[in-house]
């Protein structure tokens, strides 16, 4: 919407970026430095949604109601900061929400909104 602001395609980097800390406390793996690498939009969708997928399925399959063991923990050089697993509720996961109502309005902006019959709640779309 502005000049100053995240492009669709930016945007979409720190939603990956951020799908990858999810992915990585479910696997109960650290997050560090990540090498930039060019992705297209449909690696970009494909690798957002795994990182999605893993954690459910991990997140599903766990039986224990322990979840300190899924800590969110980054490491940067020797430095190692690690953060209980409900702040990956209201850090990670809501803020990719929240960019993703972004790329949605940029969608609109550009002429390009969602089609119609997509049900987002339902995960369906009708013809």
């Amino acid at each position: 919407p502005s000049a100053e602001g995240r492009t669709v395609d930016a945007t979409l980097d720190h939603i990956l970026g951020l799908t990858n800390v999810v992915a990585n406390a479910a696997r109960q793996e650290s997050t560090g430095n990540q090498p930039d690498v060019e992705l297209t939009y449909q690696e970009k969708r494909t690798q957002t949604l795994q990182n999605i997928q893993t954690a459910s399925e991990i997140l599903r399959a766990f039986n224990d109601n322990d979840l300190t063991k899924f800590p969110v923990v980054f490491e940067r050089g020797d430095r190692k900061n690690e953060f209980p697993f409900w702040n990956l509720i209201n850090g990670p996961i809501a803020d990719a929400i929240w960019h993703v109502g972004q790329v949605v309005s940029m969608r609109r902006s550009a002429g390009n909104p969602i089609r119609q019959g997509i049900s987002v709640f339902n995960g369906t779309v009708r013809d």
